[in-house]
């Protein structure tokens, strides 16, 4: 008798009436006890025996065939639509826009299928050729990753082929800048002579690593000043001031060509997205590290931070923030940039020609980087320095120990004697 053919193994044969040789998968069974199977053709044996033999590989690693027609455009469109539901506003911003002013224009036609490391190479090398910073090139790369990873998982991809690059390849032009010991401290001068509501914030920026959103939402409600000698003054950091765009939320279209004047306009925010309405355009929503991390304050920063608070007692804050307006409104992230780009013109590290929005690469975020190289630099392990500023990667974080309050605390310290810094 013949040998019973088992789930799995697949079968080939001639179609006279097609022309076509057919080979067929059985993958067992639905739940509703339907027989699964699956299906190649071609008018070659060769080419459909080899066609049935990728089909029985796939189904035996994913359960499922690989879609191997699928273009990069047509995944983009319905990964967009995800990761706009998915991911915070902000984030999906800079993932659209990534993908489509180098990713779609360049490869939007080509197979998903068809992507080599080679291709992601040439990617960043035009990015490169265009003038675009080490920076900027590796956020998109990490967007290619996850793009290719999310079409794993929908059985459209084999492997990620940024995943095949050289971690040395992407990296090795990540350098970022960072202020030296000597700048610091010259604007850590220069912000003392200033109002305190504004020195409180700059030394708040470069004594912190927060990012601009996170101290431009901090609230009243989430700092913890001491009340003796034997405490540390702490800063929880709970929310972010953001901008938050708008979508159409008509059935029909309504004419309008942007979302935010539909009738029915919805927020660009993904589902069970946090968020608070302070005024018009302005939200609080949670920070980026959803940790919810707190933050010691070195004794200089608590002095500073406590001048400003008993200067603005009795002023208008609806919003219950730490750093607000006169009118108690929200600070704009573009007057935030403007008065750090003073300070560091009063402060000599930048020109007057540089003075101006774009006109320097210390942005406020180089605050940021200079907390991490400085702690770096004093011997703080990674997990730690992740701890404090609020790092997102599992590489920084997740793989090591947390770290309690009191190491914290000894690092911000380290930092402040570093800087020389005196209450």
């Amino acid at each position: 008798m013949p040998r019973k053919r088992s789930t799995g193994d697949g079968a080939l044969y001639y179609l006279a009436d097609r022309k076509l040789w057919r080979g067929v998968v059985d993958a067992g069974y639905t739940l509703e006890g339907k027989r699964k199977q699956f299906y190649v053709t071609s008018r070659k044996q060769k080419d459909c025996r080899d066609k049935l033999e990728q089909l029985k590989e796939d189904i035996a690693k994913y359960g499922t065939p690989v879609n191997r027609k699928v273009t990069v455009a047509q995944w983009a469109e319905t990964w967009l639509a995800q990761n706009q539901r998915e991911v915070d506003p902000g984030t999906h911003a800079t993932n659209a826009a990534t993908m489509r002013r180098w990713i779609l224009p360049t490869i939007g036609n080509r197979r998903l299928s068809s992507i080599t490391p080679q291709t992601i190479k040439d990617i960043r090398a035009a990015m490169f050729e265009a003038g675009r910073k080490p920076a900027t090139v590796n956020r998109a790369t990490a967007v290619m990753s996850k793009f290719f990873s999310d079409a794993i998982d929908e059985k459209l991809l084999e492997d990620n082929p940024v995943q095949r690059i050289k971690r040395a390849t992407i990296t090795a032009e990540s350098k970022r800048d960072a202020l030296t010991l000597e700048d610091s401290l010259a604007i850590l001068r220069t912000a003392s002579q200033y109002s305190p509501d504004l020195a409180s914030r700059f030394w708040f920026k470069l004594l912190t690593g927060q990012r601009q959103g996170e101290i431009l939402g901090a609230s009243l409600a989430d700092l913890t000043l001491r009340t003796s000698e034997n405490e540390i003054s702490l800063y929880t950091v709970a929310w972010k001031l953001e901008e938050l765009s708008w979508k159409h939320g008509c059935a029909e279209p309504c004419g309008n060509r942007f979302g935010r004047s539909c009738p029915h306009r919805e927020l660009s925010i993904p589902d069970a997205f946090e968020y608070r309405n302070l005024e018009g355009r302005y939200y609080l929503t949670r920070p980026k590290s959803q940790t919810g991390r707190t933050v010691p304050l070195i004794a200089p920063l608590d002095a500073h931070l406590r001048a400003h608070l008993k200067r603005s007692e009795g002023m208008v804050n609806p919003h219950g923030l730490i750093w607000h307006n006169d009118d108690g409104s929200p600070i704009d992230a573009k007057q935030d940039a403007a008065e750090w780009r003073q300070l560091l013109l009063d402060a000599g590290i930048i020109t007057e020609e540089e003075n101006k929005p774009g006109g320097t690469k210390l942005t406020g975020h180089v605050a940021r980087h200079t907390v991490v190289t400085l702690l770096s630099a004093l011997g703080v392990d990674a997990q730690l320095i992740g701890e404090i500023v609020g790092h997102s990667s599992v590489d920084v974080t997740a793989l090591y120990r947390h770290a309690n309050m009191a190491e914290k605390a000894r690092a911000m310290n380290l930092l402040g004697e570093a800087l020389q810094l005196e209450v």
